[in-house]
């Protein structure tokens, strides 16, 4: 993996585990201490706020870039059989 995702795999770990519950967590057998439930409630702040700071166009980016390609997909589907109406049922 390239370094700018594997730098915050740790982080990413303490959100997966924190948002999985305390039973979950039991199953797995995953040590779950005061300290990583400080560590996950302080991470839970910081994306909130980041996410309240950043502008909207660039919090929905992705999305954007998701609702071009499949209405481009769409296009092509509708333009190449036109007895499908434009679905995709693939």
């Amino acid at each position: 993996m390239p370094w700018r995702y594997v730098r915050h795999l740790p982080r990413i770990r303490l959100l997966t585990w924190g948002m999985a519950g305390e039973r979950l967590r039991s199953i797995y057998g995953v040590e779950w201490s005061a300290d990583h439930e400080h560590r996950f409630r302080r991470t839970v702040r910081m994306v909130r706020l980041w996410q309240g700071l950043c502008p909207g166009p660039i919090r929905r980016r992705h999305g954007r870039r998701q609702r071009i390609r499949r209405a481009t997909r769409l296009r092509r589907t509708a333009v190449t059989d036109p007895h499908t109406n434009g679905r995709n049922d693939r």
